[in-house]
């Protein structure tokens, strides 16, 4: 594949990723084509910050530990060090409903679609849901150990809510919204995992976490279909890309691997310099961004398995992403949000792609 017909099927990819919504600015931004345009191109990605306000009784600004972009609703939810959540309009850049939901670091933001509600969880062991057309949480469940990360499971019956969470203990926990119920659905004894990633059509759980180990159940049985040791280092990002049947794990070992669902083989993918911590598909395009622990964001195409862009900005670890209509939002220790235009995507990768054909 020559390099120019691998950007036009990029910009296709893209503009399939990012929405309907967003094309008339993609379109704009087709003159990619041009010499004179490249030249001109900026070395760094055009972002605008924010930062959140602080808390009642505070006087700096929280570090954001999560984003969640919520279906519908022109917001985005995020949540502080401080333990408050506070719901932002990213366009207009303020600040909507805030309230106070854990006693310790918040460590996950969850949508669950039939209660149209803000899940989220804490280090603290506390569990919350809120709706979005309600002031107040509308359910709390305080479980004596930590919780890492959460998921709405997307195959129970209709009538059921409910949500699994992996702990400090090296559980993972199921919890019913409605008999409050909560039981161990998953345990090896081993330290356990950090990160759960579910697969919305398979019926499918990944697990990874301190060990390196990925490791695959079927729901909900709880059958494991799939273990293995792929990383050197404890993995700190996972995603799923379900229309490819990929599994992407980043680890501190600085290696990105890709583990194919259904033939169970895996491709490396070297992160030479430094360790992501967070990362994110962009639905319906080649693309996968990593958050890194050096403040950059790295853009690799899952298909070719190369980097093909950077951005630059924060001075502080990545610990959140996510998708606006037409922007990347990203969140750091240096405590600012910050909003990337994805139109400026395909300008910087038609510019920094290898002579050499992907």
């Amino acid at each position: 594949m020559d390099r120019r017909a691998w950007i036009e099927g990029f910009w296709v990819s893209l503009m399939g990723g990012i929405g309907v919504g967003s094309c008339a600015s993609l379109r704009s931004s087709m003159a990619y084509a041009s010499p004179m345009l490249a030249d001109r191109l900026i070395s760094a990605p055009r972002f605008g910050h924010f930062q959140l306000p602080p808390a009642p009784g505070e006087t700096t600004p929280p570090i954001v530990t999560a984003l969640l972009r919520i279906p519908d609703f022109p917001w985005i939810a995020c949540s502080g060090d401080d333990c408050w959540v506070r719901s932002m309009d990213p366009k207009e850049q303020r600040i909507g409903e805030a309230w106070p939901a854990n006693r310790q670091w918040i460590s996950q933001l969850r949508w669950d679609v039939r209660s149209q509600s803000i899940v989220g969880c804490g280090r603290d062991g506390t569990l919350w849901r809120k709706p979005m057309d309600g002031a107040k949480l509308a359910s709390r469940w305080d479980l004596p150990i930590s919780l890492r990360d959460l998921h709405s499971i997307p195959w129970s019956d209709e009538a059921k809510l409910a949500w699994i969470a992996s702990t400090d203990r090296g559980e993972v926990v199921s919890i019913d919204a409605f008999t409050d119920e909560i039981r161990t659905w998953w345990s090896d004894g081993s330290q356990g995992p950090w990160r759960i990633a579910l697969h919305p059509e398979q019926k499918l759980v990944g697990l990874a976490g301190r060990t390196g180990e990925v490791v695959l159940l079927e729901w909900p049985s709880g059958q494991e279909i799939f273990r293995r040791r792929l990383h050197r280092a404890p993995i700190r990002a996972m995603a799923i890309d379900p229309d490819r049947n990929l599994l992407f794990t980043a680890s501190e070992d600085r290696v990105l691997q890709a583990l194919d669902l259904v033939r169970h083989d895996h491709h490396k993918i070297p992160i030479d310099d430094a360790t992501p911590w967070t990362a994110m598909i962009l639905a319906g395009s080649r693309l996968l961004a990593l958050g890194g622990q050096d403040g950059t964001i790295r853009w690799v195409d899952r298909q070719e398995r190369i980097e093909v862009d950077r951005w630059e900005g924060h001075q502080g670890t990545l610990t959140a992403l996510a998708l606006y209509e037409d922007l990347l939002i990203s969140a750091s220790y240096d405590a600012t949000i910050r909003f990337w235009p994805l139109a400026d995507l395909g300008h910087r990768i038609a510019r920094r792609l290898p002579g050499r054909s992907p």
